[in-house]
């Protein structure tokens, strides 16, 4: 399983384009972003507010997949998993 860690907006752009084709997808995503919301496409994926440490972000990347493959488990066919939330660390 694979999943991706995007920032919110960069200096060419912003990444909603991108967070869609993940949904539709179904890919699991992070936003690692310095906003406190994120909005739009991005709300599909999870939000991680920056700064946090690399070992850190690694951590959640690893949480994000190892939910969403036990989601899988659980799941109805034909629905997709979406979470919908922030993390913050202390």
């Amino acid at each position: 399983m694979s999943a991706a860690v995007l920032d919110r907006a960069l200096s060419d752009g912003d990444t909603s384009t991108v967070c869609e084709r993940m949904t539709e997808r179904n890919i699991p995503f992070i936003i690692y972003s310095g906003y406190d919301r994120v909005d739009g496409a991005a709300r599909d994926g999870v939000h991680v507010k920056k700064p946090v440490s690399m070992p850190e972000l690694i951590t959640i990347v690893q949480c994000v997949i190892a939910e969403r493959q036990m989601s899988r488990h659980r799941q109805e066919p034909g629905v997709e998993y979406a979470p919908r939330r922030t993390l913050r660390l202390s």
